[in-house]
């Protein structure tokens, strides 16, 4: 057989062409794809720096130079121009002056620009004893993003401070030492699946958020004093026989639920859900947005939903089965049933929406689901009260069980009677000793009224020890909201009889 080597010749040439033309295709897909990702950085600069004119006190980001470009060959920095055709073009408005958010490489040539809506007077300090203040924990540097460097690739906090209460200055600290980012694949991110991701971050920040009304309703952060206006959660002996029934005044008394004069968890979550759209979330070149009916017609929607619903099916305090202090966790849950909601009504609650920078697709959805939304409330109040509950009934001798006849008529003696009961109890109970890291800290026995109007007041605070029986702290510092958390955590219980 004979070879022709021409025609192989001829077709080795043609397989080395052909490869040539898809590493071109391959390299041309890849430097789109790092342009694109210099376009989201820099929209997620602007949105940073634009949100600090406005409102926002602090902000982090990251930003990451494409593996396209190097910062020797490329920089991005903010400019300002005064140039009238230039700023017109740019901002879209008639503008002498603008600031402007630039790209530049040698790589490919690629440029781009942004106008940033920000005021031209704002400043960047570079001096760590003006920006002491605003510095966050980690190691740091400052760095001015309108010199000559430019923005270098790294993990950023910027802090803004009003001094005279319109222009910002700004505080930019660059994190030092950068820890590795997750790579969690946000390209691969459609406008629906991002829509999901902040439809969760939304509801898990208003869950967390009524926590935090409830702990600061329920904790102190020290101990009580002998002041009278500190604040305890009281018990009247007629409605502590049954423990289903002081659940059930527990709940009427600290959420207001099935109260005619109004619903006070129903008038918290409204109000959190008004809070909700005053900020814009900007994210991997999604802008996302929420709108909602006024905080009043949210409380009377509600409102409404809770006082459909049944005690059992609103209700839960697990763990804690009769009240028996010993063997009670103490925390408890709240169900809002959203499944039965009128059509009408469900069109009033908030309404997400998504949109992509860069395809313009917009997709809106209502924010909640017709589904039942769970809040799993931390903290153990309720093991407060099941021990304060030891208390007042314990086979006969407990506090709320003291026949009348055998109290003292003098004030001084009833004080006396008392508190020596009330030490024979605790002891008994061992409530001075860590249950689970929760303990009895303090009682305190108290005389009130006038004569043949008199009462006992037994006061009993108990401390929490364990943390993850508390409001989460790292969820509202990792988003920069500034709440007053407590230092230490005490329930404060009062049990109260009449002796007249």
């Amino acid at each position: 057989m004979k070879i022709n080597y021409f025609l192989i010749a001829i077709f080795i040439v043609l397989i080395l062409l052909s490869g040539c033309q898809d590493n071109t295709t391959l390299d041309q897909t890849k430097i789109e794809a790092c342009e694109n990702k210099i376009k989201e950085n820099m929209g997620e600069i602007k949105v940073a720096l634009e949100s600090l004119n406005r409102d926002k006190s602090r902000v982090n980001l990251i930003y990451t130079l494409p593996d396209c470009y190097t910062e020797k060959d490329s920089s991005m920095r903010i400019i300002e121009r005064n140039d009238l055709e230039y700023c017109s073009d740019l901002c879209g408005r008639n503008l002498n002056m603008c600031t402007s958010l630039i790209f530049g490489s040698t790589v490919d040539s690629f440029t781009d620009a942004l106008c940033l809506n920000v005021s031209s007077s704002m400043t960047f300090r570079t001096e760590k004893s003006s920006c002491i203040n605003y510095a966050p924990q980690n190691d740091y540097s400052l760095a001015d993003w309108k010199n000559s460097k430019g923005i270098e690739s790294g993990k950023y906090t910027l802090a803004a401070d009003y001094p005279d209460d319109s222009i910002p200055v700004i505080c930019i600290f660059k994190q030092n030492k950068l820890e590795p980012i997750e790579d969690t694949d946000d390209s691969k991110f459609t406008v629906y699946d991002m829509l999901e991701k902040k439809r969760q971050e939304k509801i898990e920040l208003l869950l967390n958020l009524i926590y935090f009304d409830v702990e600061s309703l329920s904790v102190r952060n020290i101990e009580p004093s002998d002041e009278s206006s500190y604040i305890s959660y009281v018990i009247f002996s007629e409605n502590f026989t049954d423990w289903q029934q002081t659940k059930i005044d527990f709940i009427d008394a600290r959420f207001g639920f099935w109260r005619r004069g109004g619903n006070q968890f129903a008038m918290r979550l409204a109000r959190h859900m008004s809070n909700l759209i005053q900020s814009e979330l900007h994210y991997k070149g999604f802008k996302t947005t929420l709108e909602t009916s006024s905080s009043g017609v949210l409380q009377t929607i509600l409102s409404k939903v809770i006082n459909s619903q049944d005690y059992d099916e609103s209700f839960e305090v697990p763990d804690c089965y009769l009240g028996d202090y010993s063997n009670c966790t103490g925390n408890f849950s709240v169900t809002l049933d959203l499944s039965s909601i009128s059509d009408a009504d469900f069109k009033n609650l908030p309404v997400i929406t998504v949109e992509d920078y860069y395809s313009g697709e917009i997709v809106s959805e209502p924010l909640f689901k017709k589904e039942k939304l769970v809040f799993n409330f931390p903290i153990r109040i309720f093991k407060a009260i099941a021990g304060a509950k030891s208390i007042a009934y314990s086979d006969g001798e407990g506090l709320f069980e003291i026949p009348q006849e055998n109290i003292p008529n003098d004030k001084i003696k009833a004080k006396e009677f008392f508190e020596k009961k009330l030490s024979e109890l605790v002891n008994s109970k061992n409530l001075q000793v860590e249950n689970d890291n929760f303990v009895l800290s303090t009682y305190k026995v108290q005389i009130i009224g006038i004569e043949n109007s008199e009462s006992v007041e037994v006061r009993l605070v108990f401390e929490e020890l364990d943390l993850d029986y508390t409001v989460d702290k790292e969820f509202f510092e990792n988003r920069n909201i500034e709440l007053e958390f407590p230092s230490s955590y005490f329930y404060s219980v009062t049990l109260k009889r009449s002796i007249d």
